[in-house]
């Protein structure tokens, strides 16, 4: 098992769980595909949406917390399908009366948070808990270890539930000569909507990292591995990863890496460390969500 917790780098959370108020939002058959919905599991990874059937995708937000584990509900028959979507929330069945949420940011910090939940970092109301929530209904692609261990499954980090999204269009739309036209314009308009979503989440990221007192750094970012004294496990190297690539791999003590953050666009990155044992294994890591910012300033920034 990974432990966590031990390496010195600035990780801030944020929030806890609040209750979820589900309520039903059902899909027909007259509903047609609009959007691909990506979640994965893993602390900082991206909230996507694709509207080119999966080939790109843009990012929405941002999840917090993960789930651990799942939770029980008589109406959890089917597998792979929405049960319940409002914007307080989102249910997933899993099969065997067992179900998964996913939950926007808690209003306020709790002391508590769900396990079966993934947190992610959009208000309630707000786009996937808003004009982009999944009717109940929607098929969700679900990870093979879903299947794989039934009964006993508890997510995984890294778990992805895909959400193949299809809307019904507005009452208005009665079939006619220009129906196809209209029905193309709305998909357009929609997909405007979700570009525009992405476009204001990407130009909020530094009053998000101010809000809730995240690194915002610009030019040189030192990156060291803080590893304890006495740990049983033989830690032989550092892995340093930005964005999920990795960027420098050492088995040099003090193990410290230097990236130039103008490497990369302005605006969130992932960045982590992982130790090693000598055969490659992981012992344990740690990741922080920074803000880069480089196009209005040029110093640099070491923690």
């Amino acid at each position: 098992m990974v432990k966590k917790g031990f390496l010195g780098l600035l990780v801030g959370l944020l929030g806890f769980c609040s209750a979820a108020r589900l309520a039903a939002q059902p899909i027909t058959d007259e509903s047609v595909p609009t959007y691909l919905l990506r979640v994965t599991n893993a602390l900082y990874t991206p909230v996507e949406v694709s509207v080119d059937g999966g080939k790109t995708f843009l990012v929405i937000g941002r999840v917090i917390r993960c789930a651990t584990m799942v939770a029980a509900d008589d109406a959890a028959r089917q597998t792979g399908k929405v049960i319940r979507s409002a914007d307080a929330g989102i249910a997933i069945s899993l099969g065997g009366e067992r179900v998964l949420k996913l939950l926007p940011q808690p209003a306020v910090a709790k002391t508590h948070w769900e396990p079966w939940a993934i947190y992610t970092n959009i208000a309630e109301g707000k786009a996937l808990f808003g004009a982009l929530a999944p009717p109940v209904g929607t098929k969700v692609l679900l990870p093979l270890s879903v299947l794989n261990t039934a009964v006993a499954y508890s997510p995984q980090i890294g778990d992805v539930f895909e959400f193949m999204v299809a809307r019904k269009p507005p009452p208005s739309f009665e079939p006619s000569a220009a129906y196809d036209k209209r029905l193309s314009d709305w998909i357009t308009e929609l997909t405007q909507e979700i570009q525009a979503m992405a476009r204001d989440y990407a130009a909020g990221a530094v009053a998000r990292a101010q809000k809730e007192h995240r690194l915002i750094v610009s030019g040189f970012l030192t990156l060291r591995a803080k590893l304890p004294q006495g740990e049983p496990d033989p830690i032989e190297f550092v892995r340093f990863l930005v964005d999920g690539t990795v960027v420098q791999l050492t088995n040099v003590p003090p193990f410290v890496y230097k990236w130039d953050t103008r490497s990369v666009a302005d605006g969130e990155h992932v960045v982590e460390i992982d130790a090693l044992d000598k055969n490659g294994k992981l012992i344990t890591q740690a990741s922080a969500l920074v803000v880069v910012q480089n196009r209005t300033t040029t110093s640099s920034a070491t923690p």
